[in-house]
């Protein structure tokens, strides 16, 4: 995939990449969606988004097929960014088109200083709010907008890019035992284990951890190996009875503490 610049002539396939992504992730009737896009992506109008200078407008290019698969679209207004939205092509969701999209808006407005971001979605996006609840991104308002002559409900989320570095992936992350005290474990042979209830030892594997709520969750296993799973153990309390469903809910009962399946990779998948 290429990051780039869009320009002007990229603008039909712009409004084809508006209509696609939300014909499969907007709850709109096929005319509603007309009304959106000829208004947010008209000629005229990407014309005059593609060269303002205030405007922060990035697109990814498949260079195999040659084609734009992703655009963003955002702005800086003295201190407060904004990004009002975010294009997938159906066809190549799953493989971080929207993340990267993010990610490269973000880091851009914080470059230029930009205390707080705010995303701007329609309710009527499916999956848009649950992607945007991954990153930390809160839902702070809504407000109505017209299209088409037809009010719709715009729900705004609100990015602190002062207490954050990037929006980061925190679905599964690779960390070093230092970085968490763990207790209940010992070293074995120079990889940490623990002991369960039955008195057989499990090897926690460092670089499988999911996110927690309150610290991460590492896979465990039976063999020093890693290739027998036996479990999850909980970071943050040391307790290796925890559970997990079959949509990935993993939860501590000793301490509370939950890993929910709200990956970046999962909601790429369905909705970016």
């Amino acid at each position: 995939m290429k990051l780039h610049e869009p320009t002007s002539n990229d603008a039909e396939r712009i409004h084809e990449l508006a209509r696609s992504a939300m014909t499969t992730s907007y709850s709109l009737s096929p005319q509603q969606i007309e009304n959106v896009v000829n208004e947010e992506f008209s000629d005229d109008r990407l014309a005059n988004v593609l060269t303002r200078s205030d405007a922060y407008v990035f697109a990814l290019e498949d260079e195999d097929f040659e084609t734009l698969v992703g655009f963003i679209e955002g702005y800086l207004d003295g201190d407060t960014g904004e990004i009002r939205w975010i294009l997938i092509d159906p066809e190549h969701r799953g493989k971080g088109v929207g993340k990267e999209l993010l990610e490269t808006a973000v880091e851009k407005l914080r470059e230029d200083d930009a205390e707080r971001i705010h995303v701007k979605i329609l309710e009527a996006n499916r999956e848009g709010s649950e992607f945007l609840d991954e990153f930390n991104i809160a839902k702070t308002g809504s407000q109505q907008v017209e299209y088409g002559g037809e009010s719709f409900i715009e729900d705004q989320y609100t990015l602190d890019a002062t207490e954050r570095e990037a929006v980061d992936d925190e679905s599964e992350e690779e960390l070093e035992p230092t970085e968490v005290a763990l207790e209940n474990t010992n070293t074995h042979d120079g990889t940490l284990s623990a002991t369960t209830d039955d008195g057989e030892t499990v090897y926690l594997n460092m670089g499988e951890a999911k996110s927690g709520t309150e610290n991460p969750f590492f896979v465990t296993y039976t063999d020093e190996a890693f290739t027998e799973q036996f479990g999850y153990f909980c970071g943050n309390c040391g307790s290796l009875d925890t559970t997990r469903d079959a949509q990935d809910h993993i939860e501590c009962p000793e301490c509370g503490n939950v890993h929910t399946p709200k990956s970046a990779e999962s909601y790429d998948d369905s909705y970016l």
